[in-house]
């Protein structure tokens, strides 16, 4: 039968088949948004999430959402197989030669609902109930030929006998969903090769989807089921997949609940593995503790799915999922779920695993005020799939909806393990939770638990006015009231909701006249304390009276502040005040205010006066006025120069600058009070200090009285060392530094004797280059701080002494003589001197030789020279 599937992929996907290299472009996609949930064997690695849009005429795209992105849509139950419109970056569709073509990938920059504002509603989903039939689907890879297990077993996996699938989900569900009448088949060949499917390394979700039902198609009516298994025969991109997919198969065009199974999940892993992405086809999150481990929650197959180790079928099986899932399937009837109301409530709460008949709460949900979150309570006991949980207990999750996790384990004692006690909750616990809720455990029933739970009350109010013609304002605590009272008007925030039950104390403060005191719902002239059960008003009368002028100051100067009228007198010595700082005058009173500074300089006034001159006020409420005197620091800077090393230190302490061959660190800066006399000294390291500049002189210490910013520089200097030269052998010639090299050295040698510029000092590190010309004979190389022919070059890191080596003509001549009839040697190096002034021909021969007594005049034709000469040098020439 031709698979519609493959046709509307086809024809959707025409216009995104791009050939070679194409840049990413934006786009706009409408469709069916999918998520699929990866995991790894045994929890391996973190979990993955994918998701897939199928657009209306079939395209598919691999779309790119951020985690802040789903939150704001709703979260991924809100999303998941709903009508999306994404805008984002796309890059191109991949064609194949056989098979579905692979998605483009389209990298959302935003996402809208496209379902008349019912994204949000999808949290309530239709109930999974009755049978819901999956095709298993056995597909091999066209260049993996192994076929792992047989069909048979796959049959088996399918049936309601236990430890099966079927069999499974019936007891989960409370026999209300069944996988009745599942059916296994295959094993089929793709049209593509493993790696056709693994673009990237990420599955090609959609492709082979299609080409795995496509190989199926005449073995499978897809009508007669709601969902599909596909189980490969290798691994698919480490992971195992669950989630859904939008088909058209045999006339039903939806999005069908799916899983991608790896080689692994038909191991050890296969019950387990199964039981979880099934649970992820139904649409069913990730839990886990409160921790950052998904899988570490053994009360749920959504987390952990490998509770135990099933000999029989050499395989890990999976508990229950948690209450919470239960109901997102609409397996927990809404009279079997219990929100309590304010106050405190018993409910006998039955366990989930085979529940009686009737109406006893299944679930306790509890909404958290002010927020989308809610706690889940539910009861767990070692029955059925459940008898491997670690203990049985009552069970609380704190759920965050909208979230990729959206049920955490409550786990108080915070140690990162929600499967030990401190998630068990058992008689004479009690949970405490956030906005003052409770949940104790009473006592263990035949079927359950007796649990009570306590509401915080309803918000009560609290309302507080001000009277009378003084000025005051009033506090609470808790906080919420902060109420002012002007000559009797109230300002600010006068009124406030509390929990029912607070107690709120309210605080009085004065700022003009005196609290009479209170009435409404307190007495007295003290703090108010009042009780919310029900709503409450008070009053606070403030009458005037005389006025309080307080004098404060700082600063580590000291001065006298003095009031025009008898009263405040007051000295502050470095912020400590004595005399009369505080004076209290008739309401309205005019008074001004004086400050002289006795060491230092007055820097002005704070609180109700401002600048510097004289201040006056009028006493018509509480005033405060600080004064702040001050002595000034000065600023003491060095600055090191020269490329020496050494350090500058003052004393007193606050100046230690060093300076490593130029390379300044350390506090070369320091404010002192003024008037301060600081006394550098200077200690050179290695080198010389060269002295001092700025506002000191000379090479002993500095001593700078600082009644004003200053500035003192020290030069460090280099250690210098001498380069000698000397010279050696009977020959003359010249030795001389390289251009530009101050001082010069030009040492010129006379048969071992040396004159002219041999000898020259010159700082550490500086490097010199030296370079021999004979004059009379060759070069005969280097000696001490340098070895060879070549120039010498010497980093003068010490003193350095060179010998240059000058040969004589005569032993020259004879020496070379004797090379050139084979009875000895002469150094290349040399020989090929003799070559460069002889013939240069690049060979030694008789034409060097006679070159060389050409240039020798005063050499005598010994007998060795008078045998070379009668062979004529044709047969002796020897290259070099």
């Amino acid at each position: 039968m031709p698979r519609s599937c493959r046709l509307l992929l086809a024809a959707g996907l025409l216009s995104l088949a791009w050939h070679g290299p194409v840049a990413a472009q934006s786009a706009t996609a409408t469709g069916t948004l999918m998520v699929q949930w990866g995991d790894a064997d045994r929890g391996a690695r973190p979990p993955r999430m994918a998701w897939t849009l199928t657009g209306d005429r079939g395209e598919v795209w691999d779309v790119e959402l951020t985690e802040a992105q789903v939150r704001v849509a709703g979260g991924v139950r809100a999303l998941n197989r709903s009508r999306v419109t994404v805008v984002g970056t796309a890059t191109p569709a991949i064609s194949r030669a056989r098979g579905a073509p692979l998605a483009p990938r389209l990298r959302a920059g935003s996402i809208a609902s496209t379902d008349g504002g019912r994204t949000a509603s999808l949290m309530a989903q239709p109930p999974q109930s009755g049978a819901k039939p999956y095709a298993l689907l056995l597909c091999k890879f066209a260049d993996v030929a192994s076929e792992p297990r047989p069909l048979a077993d796959f049959t088996a996996l399918l049936s309601n006998s236990s430890p099966n699938l079927d069999h499974y989900y019936r007891e989960l569900s409370a026999g209300q969903m069944n996988l009745g009448g599942s059916q296994a088949v295959g094993w089929f060949t793709l049209p593509q090769p493993r790696a056709a499917y693994l673009p990237g390394g990420q599955l090609a979700f959609s492709a082979l989807a299609a080409d795995c039902t496509a190989a199926a198609d005449a073995s499978v009516n897809f009508a007669n089921f709601s969902g599909i298994l596909i189980q490969v025969n290798a691994d698919l991109d480490g992971y195992a997949w669950g989630g859904s997919s939008f088909l058209s198969l045999d006339g039903v065009t939806r999005s069908w609940p799916m899983t991608w199974m790896p080689l692994w999940a038909t191991q050890s892993s296969m019950h387990g593995a199964y039981a979880h992405e099934v649970g992820h086809s139904l649409g069913l999150p990730h839990s886990s503790g409160p921790y950052s481990a998904t899988y570490d929650s053994r009360w749920d197959v959504m987390s952990n799915s490998y509770l135990i180790f099933n000999g029989a079928t050499s395989s890990y099986l999976a508990g229950h999922t948690i209450i919470y899932h239960k109901d997102l399937l609409g397996w927990i009837p809404a009279a079997r779920k219990v929100t309590p109301t304010a106050g405190t409530q018993t409910i006998l709460l039955e366990q989930a695993e085979f529940p009686t008949a009737g109406t006893t709460p299944l679930e306790i949900v509890i909404p958290i005020e002010g927020t989308s979150q809610f706690y889940t309570v539910e009861a767990r006991r070692f029955l059925g799939y459940d008898a491997p949980l670690p203990g049985e207990a009552v069970v609380i999750h704190l759920i965050t909806p909208g979230t990729s996790v959206p049920a955490k384990v409550v786990d108080p004692d915070n140690n990162g393990n929600p499967n030990d006690a401190g998630a068990m909750w058992l008689p004479g616990e009690t949970f405490q939770g956030v906005n003052g809720i409770r949940v104790q455990v009473n006592a263990r029933t035949a079927e359950g638990w007796s649990v009570t739970v306590t509401m915080p009350l309803p918000d009560v109010q609290l309302s507080v006015a001000g009277a009378g013609s003084g000025n005051g304002m009033v506090t609470s605590s808790p906080g919420g009231i902060a109420c002012t009272s002007t000559a009797g008007s109230s300002s600010g925030t006068c009124s406030a909701p509390f929990p029912g039950g607070t107690v709120v104390t309210l605080t009085p403060t004065v700022t003009s006249g005196s609290l009479v005191g209170w009435s409404g719902a307190c007495v007295g002239s003290g703090n108010c304390q009042v009780t919310l059960d029900q709503a409450r008003s008070v009053t606070a009368t403030f009458q005037l009276g005389n006025q309080t002028l307080a004098v404060t100051a700082d600063g580590n100067g000291s001065g006298v502040v003095r009031s025009s009228l008898e009263g405040i007198n007051c000295v502050s010595t470095a912020g400590t005040l004595s005399g009369a700082c505080v004076a209290a005058y008739p309401q309205g009173t005019m008074v001004t205010l004086t400050a002289d500074a006795t060491v230092g300089t007055f820097m002005g006034w704070s609180g109700a006066c401002s600048g510097t001159a004289t201040c006056t006020l009028a006493l018509t409420q509480v005033r405060n006025v600080g004064a702040t005197f001050v002595v000034a620091n000065r600023q003491l800077a060095t600055e090191l120069t020269g490329t020496g090393s050494g350090s500058v230190t003052s004393t007193p302490a606050g100046i230690a600058c060093v300076s490593t061959r130029g390379a300044v660190a350390g506090g070369c800066a320091a404010e002192f009070a003024e008037g301060t006399v600081v006394t550098l000294e200077a200690v050179a390291s290695g080198g010389s200090f060269a002295g001092w500049g700025g506002a000191c002189s000379g090479v002993g210490a500095c001593v700078v009285t600082l009644s004003e910013v200053r500035t003192v520089s020290a030069q460090f200097d280099p250690p210098t060392f001498a380069v000698t030269l000397t010279a050696a052998g009977g020959g003359s010639g010249a030795i001389t530094s390289q251009a530009g090299l101050a001082p010069a050295l030009a040492c010129l040698s006379t048969a071992g004797s040396v004159t002219g510029a041999c000898s020259a000092t010159y700082v550490e590190g500086a490097i010199v280059t030296l370079t021999p010309t004979a004059t009379a004979g060759a070069f005969g190389g280097w000696s001490g701080a340098c070895t060879g022919f070549g120039p010498c070059q010497v980093e003068v890191t010490q003193a350095r002494a060179v010998t240059a080596t000058f040969l004589a003509p005569q032993l020259l001549i004879d020496t070379f003589a004797r090379a050139l009839l084979g009875e000895g040697s002469i150094a290349p190096e040399i020989a090929a001197q003799l070559d460069a002034a002889g013939n240069r021909n690049g060979i030694r021969d008789l034409g060097d030789l006679v070159a060389l007594m050409d240039h020798s005049p005063e050499a005598r034709f010994s007998a060795v020279v008078m045998r070379v000469l009668q062979r004529r040098g044709g047969a002796n020439a020897i290259r070099p």
